[in-house]
């Protein structure tokens, strides 16, 4: 079993490519409130009303809502002169003036400021932040901006950024992203992707290899979010399977493979076959994975990745040449990790 932390980290993400909200906070937004966190989101540039919305229209659905044990989400969106702040479930909305804000950003679990620029929050107020924050308080910062990224981020315990590489392969695939890498935030990435994409009335679908239904910490905002947009049609339709076996076994993480784990993989390639022949938006989480841990032939993974017509996303620590010379787009997450204890709903 992976060792769990009780104290919380400072963790900063670079991503030249945000668009208004990150992929990376969006990820974790699912996954903290999947295990009941205390979560503020900080819309730092002013663009995020459309996730911020989406949050909003989710906790208007009591049926989505009570599928938590607790659910507290409190978003704080900057203004040139005040803070529009919202608090959900109750969807309360109301102005607070700066210094109410930095006093009471006190008893969170997590605090996320997306789409940070030094000319907003400046680099001695982050260090502050930082410094005195609760010791159980996970912070993250999101940067679009390389120059302020490198400035800041030696006062951080993790640090990923995000390299993207276009392929010029005749063989590539336009449609194909493989996201890779020893850095923290690809699955993280490839969630907040595939959201986007249901923001965007999108039918999509998240099939994880090797993972089980007990691991992934969204694996309750999934079941929530199908249920939702089964009812609703705001956004897009969501659909998601876990393959694999628990691998967290008492104390101990097994790592070795077992008959039943080939059967859950070879059913996860049969469903990404099926899936990826419907023509939606498709990430194959961990599938990078499975073939690195022999789980998966890659020559079967390249016949089934030949039906591509739409959107796939591909994560998995490892690089693997094949994979990548099919993708029309990589993306290497590069990072530093202090700490590789994990803590739940932030790692996992």
């Amino acid at each position: 079993m992976n060792k769990i932390r009780a104290n919380g980290l400072n963790q900063i993400y670079f991503d030249k490519n945000i668009s208004d909200f990150s992929n990376i906070a969006v990820g974790l937004v699912t996954r903290a409130i999947s295990h009941s966190l205390r979560v503020a989101y900080v819309d730092v540039s002013g663009k995020a009303s459309k996730f911020i919305n989406f949050l909003e229209n989710l906790s208007l659905s009591r049926n989505f809502v009570k599928k938590f044990h607790k659910l507290h989400l409190e978003t704080f969106t900057f203004k040139e002169k005040y803070i529009s702040k919202g608090i959900i479930p109750l969807v309360e909305f109301y102005n607070i003036s700066y210094e109410m804000f930095w006093n009471s950003l006190k008893n969170f679990d997590l605090i996320i400021f997306d789409n940070a620029t030094l000319d907003v929050i400046s680099k001695y107020k982050i260090q502050n932040l930082l410094s005195e924050k609760e010791n159980k308080t996970e912070i993250i910062f999101t940067f679009s901006k390389e120059k302020d990224f490198w400035e800041i981020h030696s006062n951080f315990d993790i640090v990923s950024s995000f390299v993207y590489n276009e392929n010029s392969l005749l063989l590539s695939n336009k449609n194909i992203t493989n996201i890779y890498g020893s850095g923290k935030g690809k699955t993280l990435y490839a969630l907040g992707h595939m959201l986007r994409n249901f923001m965007m009335k999108e039918e999509v679908k998240f099939i994880s290899f090797d993972k089980g239904s007990d691991y992934l910490g969204a694996g309750l905002f999934f079941y929530a979010l199908k249920k939702w947009s089964n009812e609703n049609s705001f956004y897009g339709t969501f659909d998601y399977v876990f393959t694999g076996l628990n691998r967290n076994l008492e104390n101990n993480f097994r790592t070795e493979n077992i008959g039943g784990d080939y059967r859950e993989a070879n059913e996860g390639l049969m469903l990404l076959n099926t899936t990826l022949r419907k023509q939606v938006p498709v990430v194959a989480d961990e599938l990078s994975k499975a073939i690195s841990s022999n789980l998966l032939d890659i020559r079967e993974v390249l016949g089934v990745l030949n039906l591509v017509e739409n959107e796939l996303v591909i994560t998995g620590s490892k690089y693997i040449k094949k994979i990548d010379d099919i993708s029309n787009r990589s993306i290497e997450v590069k990072g530093i990790k202090k700490n590789k204890e994990a803590k739940k709903g932030i790692d996992f």
